[in-house]
C-alpha cells in the first residue's frame, strides 16, 4: 500500500510538471528576472463576447456551462474575459479516463477530481462533480500559452526549462472565486492555499486582484506588490506558498515554521500598505489601527480573518468575531501583562 501511495504522489507531480507539451516556439515575451527566476508578461488574447449557446456540444455538462457563463459575465464584467471566449470555441470535456496517465491518476489519486490541459484546451474530469467542472472552467477562463510559456491565473510554466511558479497561489485564488461566486458554499478544497490568496487579495483589493487573475498577469501582481515590498521578497513569498502547499497537499507534511513565515510576510506587506495609506490620508488613524489589528497583528498570530468582522472594544482587550466562521477570540491590548491572547470562543 505504501508503494502505491508513493506512486500516486509521483503521478501527481507528473501532472503538475509534465502534462503540457507541443507548444509553438516563435514568440518573444516581455519578462523580468528576479533572483534567476524569469516572470513573463501575459500575452493578449483576442476574442469578443458572444452567445455561449454556439459552443454547447457537451450533453450533460451544458447546463453547468450556461450557469457558469451567466455568473462569470455578471460578476466579472470589469475583467478581461477574452481567454474564456477564445478557449470555449475549441474546448473538449472528457469524463472518461482514456490515456494511461489519466487512468492511473483516477485509480491511485483519490484527491484529484479533474484538471485542465492548457495546450490541448481540454478539461479532464475524474469524478462527476459540478463543483470540479466550475473550478476547471475558471482555469480555462485564464488559460493561455505561447512560445514555451503557459499562463493560468497566477501560474506560469516554462516547458523548455521545466520551471513553474505560482501553482498554489493560483489554485487557492481559483477555488476562492469558485466558492464565492459559482458554488456559493464553503468547502475544504485547497483551503490553506485559498486563505493565503485571500490574504494577498486584501492587500490589493478584490477588484484589482480579479483583473490580474483573468489577465493571467503574475507579472502585474508582482508589480502591484512592489509598491510595498522588494520584488525579491515577493518572489520568495510566492515560492514559499508553492513549497508549503506542495508538501502539505501531496506529501502530507505540515511545516509550521514555513506557515508562520508566510503569514508574517503577508502581514508585513499589508502593514507597509496601511502606513502608506495613512500618510497619504487615504485612511484615518482609527481605520489604520483597526485594519492593522485585524489583518496584520492577527495574521501573525495564525488567524486569517474574513472581511465579515465585528470588533468590540473593552478596557483591557478587543473581542474579535469572525461572522463567517462563527469564531471569536480576545486580543489583549497589553499581551505582556495579560496572557490570554490565544483564548478562543466558539459561538453556536
Amino acid at each position: 500500500m505504501k508503494s502505491i501511495n508513493n506512486l500516486a504522489k509521483k503521478l501527481q507531480n507528473i501532472i503538475f510538471q509534465n502534462i503540457l507539451d507541443n507548444i509553438p516556439k516563435n514568440l518573444k515575451l516581455k519578462k523580468k528576472k528576479i533572483n534567476g527566476t524569469i516572470i513573463y508578461k501575459s500575452p493578449e488574447v483576442e476574442a469578443e463576447k458572444y452567445n455561449i449557446s454556439r459552443c454547447l456540444f457537451f450533453d450533460k455538462h451544458n447546463d453547468v456551462i450556461i450557469e457558469f457563463t451567466k455568473k462569470l459575465e455578471e460578476n466579472f464584467s470589469h475583467c478581461n474575459l477574452s481567454s474564456f471566449y477564445h478557449n470555449m470555441e475549441t474546448l473538449e470535456i472528457k469524463d472518461k479516463a482514456e490515456d494511461l496517465i489519466t487512468i492511473s491518476i483516477k485509480k491511485l489519486c483519490k484527491n484529484i477530481y479533474g484538471f485542465y490541459r492548457i495546450p490541448e484546451n481540454k478539461i479532464q474530469l475524474l469524478k462527476d462533480y459540478k463543483n470540479t467542472l466550475k473550478h476547471e472552467l475558471l482555469h480555462l477562463s485564464t488559460g493561455k500559452f505561447i512560445g514555451n510559456i503557459q499562463f493560468s491565473g497566477f501560474y506560469q510554466y516554462n516547458e523548455k526549462i521545466n520551471s513553474k511558479i505560482g501553482v498554489y497561489l493560483n489554485e487557492g485564488y481559483t477555488e476562492h472565486l469558485n466558492q464565492k461566486y459559482f458554488i456559493k458554499t464553503e468547502i475544504n478544497t485547497y483551503k490553506l492555499a485559498k486563505n493565503f490568496a485571500m490574504a494577498i487579495e486584501r492587500i490589493l483589493g478584490a477588484k484589482k486582484m480579479q483583473e490580474l487573475y483573468f489577465d493571467s498577469d503574475l507579472y502585474g501582481l508582482i508589480e502591484e506588490l512592489e509598491k510595498y515590498c522588494r520584488k525579491e521578497a515577493i518572489l520568495n513569498l510566492i515560492n514559499k506558498i508553492d513549497y508549503y502547499c506542495e508538501q502539505y497537499y501531496i506529501y502530507g507534511y505540515n511545516y509550521n515554521k514555513i506557515y508562520e513565515e508566510i503569514l508574517s510576510m503577508i502581514a508585513n506587506i499589508y502593514r507597509t500598505k496601511l502606513s502608506i495609506d495613512l500618510s497619504e490620508k487615504k485612511i484615518d488613524e482609527e481605520e489604520y489601527k483597526k485594519k492593522k489589528l485585524l489583518y496584520c497583528d492577527d495574521l501573525e498570530n495564525g488567524r486569517i480573518n474574513s472581511d465579515n468582522i465585528e470588533v468590540e472594544e473593552y478596557q483591557e482587550y478587543y473581542l474579535i468575531t469572525d461572522k463567517e466562521s462563527h469564531e471569536s477570540h480576545f486580543y489583549m491590548k497589553n499581551p505582556l501583562e495579560y496572557k490570554t491572547n490565544d483564548l478562543k470562543i466558539t459561538k453556536k
